[in-house]
């Protein structure tokens, strides 16, 4: 049974790692788009 909560205990931190890097990649990417769109609206 220790083992088992140890497990879940050790998946919840990895699930909780994963989605702090996939939230960092979306805000690089949004800034990155924003960036280009706003220097595209600049030319106009």
């Amino acid at each position: 049974m220790k083992r088992v909560a140890l497990t879940v205990i050790a998946a919840a931190i990895m699930f909780t790692a994963f989605s702090g890097a996939v939230a960092g990649a979306s805000n690089v990417l949004k800034t990155r788009h924003d960036t280009v769109k706003n220097s595209i609206g600049n030319i106009r």
